[in-house]
């Protein structure tokens, strides 16, 4: 009678357990659809910071590029996905560099710095998942 009993509450656990499992893994998805949401909303911000700079043109304007690193470092502030703010600094520091030296007349560095820009907005793009388009011109 008494192995009646355990095997009955054994089976009263688990058929109990079942729907809090269930509940367990509905909660883990819906986690993992807000997270998507908010790198989603982390990198529609940071690109937004970017449209209509044409990289190429900065050596004529630095003060644009020096511009685009200053709005990048304002929504960097804003940003919770660890890999998109990580890639956006990445971004931001290059920008940076490119608007030091894109007004000198050493155009091996503008070269060195506009390629490093674009690297920086080719692994932005990808960790968002857009076409490297949308990250600068």
């Amino acid at each position: 009678m008494r192995a009646r009993r355990g095997f009955r509450a054994a089976v009263v656990a688990l058929v109990l357990a079942v729907p809090a499992l269930a509940g367990c893994e509905a909660a883990q998805q819906a986690q993992e659809v807000g997270q998507g949401v908010d790198r989603t909303r982390d990198c529609a911000a940071l690109i937004g910071e970017l449209a209509g700079v044409d990289w190429r043109d900065v050596r004529n304007a630095p003060a644009e590029a020096e511009q685009a690193a200053q709005r990048l470092d304002q929504r960097l502030r804003e940003v919770d996905d660890a890999d998109v703010k990580q890639a956006g600094e990445a971004l931001r520091d290059r920008v940076r560099s490119l608007a030091e030296v894109a007004g000198s007349a050493d155009t091996a560095d503008a070269q060195k710095a506009l390629a490093d820009v674009e690297a920086a907005a080719r692994r932005l793009a990808s960790t968002c998942d857009v076409n490297v388009d949308q990250v600068g011109g």
